[in-house]
């Protein structure tokens, strides 16, 4: 499995590389919005090429972007936990302010700080983003491994995140 990821890796690299030469590797993997990024990266002390890479893979920088599951805007943020995290950062934004980039990136990084604070990896913190913190948390709880986790959705989502972290991470480094 750590073969097949790491030949994954190496593939897209290769693909990224080859395909930046030609159409530029900056516009594939953009930093937009990167004065409200780097601002709570900072604040909220995330690493901001895994808050690209989740831009990225959940909504390819589109703020207008809504999921089948009703996840809104750039960090694909559910009503739901939009209000959760706003009790969290004491900020009386409204539901319409997730199209805002802004307040999007505010509360999917702070999502992201409290994830990484909660769990012990950047992959369970990538696969509570994805399926939810309370689930993360029950397989973190039996010991299962990030790569073991039973839905595939998930393991690919992880997958996506930390493959399009580490080419941010060699675009700008």
């Amino acid at each position: 499995m750590k073969f097949f990821f790491k030949f994954i890796i190496i593939l897209t690299l290769l693909i990224v590389l080859f395909v930046g030469a030609f159409y530029g590797a900056h516009q594939l993997y953009p930093k937009k919005y990167s004065e409200y990024v780097e601002l709570y990266c900072e604040k909220y002390d995330v690493p901001i090429d895994l808050a690209y890479s989740v831009i990225k893979c959940e909504s390819g920088f589109d703020p207008n972007a809504e999921s089948k599951i009703g996840a809104i805007g750039l960090m694909q943020i559910t009503p739901e936990t939009f209000e959760w995290i706003l009790t969290k950062i004491d900020d009386n934004s409204e539901m319409s302010d997730l199209y805002d980039p802004k307040t999007n990136i505010r509360a999917g990084i702070y999502l992201l700080k409290l994830n990484l604070a909660d769990f012990e990896s950047t992959e369970y913190a990538i696969a509570a983003y994805h399926a939810g913190r309370s689930k993360a948390q029950s397989w973190f709880d039996e010991g299962i491994k990030p790569e073991d986790i039973p839905y595939e959705e998930t393991n690919a989502y992880i997958k996506r995140v930390m493959i399009t972290s580490k080419i941010y991470n060699l675009l700008y480094q």
